[in-house]
């Protein structure tokens, strides 16, 4: 993401964005394992019915939405770096080493045990090792938008690698209070590197799951 080499001839040109790009509130998730070709094409990926039928599949290009998330937060990455203001570094200028991964939070509210448990145990293919996941997962939004990750191809219609995504044990405050659960998953460093915005001419987010 930081590092290029060897450098082009000259510098490359920064591409004007004419309009602000704001994403707005996410309200779901939708996960699936790593599948290539999940959506062949843009036609595919506008499609309500190619979504419902990828949420209906019975192999691994298999998608599940989450319920409703509150008060998603995907904070920025922070700068990795070495040195500085000392004897270590050429100058004392410190010495960048890349951008470190984030950690989401969000939380889901009054749903039961067996939701929660779902939603549990896929988290287990997103720490499968160290720094190994399975899962990716695209983001729904107000406005029916969903936002995916590009690749360096620019077209590839794939979701963000998910890791050690974490549904917490329940807790509750008592009367007139909500039983909640903490939600957390990780994104590497350089994840939003080639992210598309896309509104949809449907509401991704009343898409549901089969029931068996």
């Amino acid at each position: 993401m930081l590092f290029k080499c060897p450098p082009g001839t000259y510098l490359g040109g920064i591409a004007p964005t004419d309009c602000p790009i704001k994403w707005d509130q996410t309200q779901k998730l939708v996960l699936g394992r790593k599948s290539a070709g999940r959506f062949p094409n843009a036609g595919a990926f506008v499609s309500e019915s190619h979504w419902q039928t990828l949420l209906n599949a019975l192999n691994d290009s298999r998608l599940v939405i989450t319920p409703y998330l509150s008060n998603l937060v995907i904070p920025p990455s922070e700068v990795l770096s070495t040195g500085g203001n000392d004897n270590t570094t050429i100058n004392g200028v410190r010495e960048v080493t890349g951008v470190g991964f984030v950690t989401v939070t969000a939380m889901l509210k009054n749903v039961s045990a067996e939701t929660a448990n779902e939603l549990r145990l896929i988290g287990t293919e997103s720490m499968i090792q160290p720094g190994v996941s399975n899962i990716v997962g695209y983001f729904l939004q107000t406005s029916n938008a969903v936002v995916w990750n590009k690749t360096e191809s620019g077209v590839a219609y794939d979701g963000f690698e998910i890791f050690n995504l974490v549904v917490t044990d329940l807790g509750n405050e008592g009367l007139n209070s909500n039983t909640n659960y903490n939600v957390s998953f990780d994104l590497m460093g350089g994840w939003s590197q080639y992210w598309g915005y896309q509104v949809l001419p449907f509401n991704p987010r009343e898409l549901e799951n089969p029931t068996s």
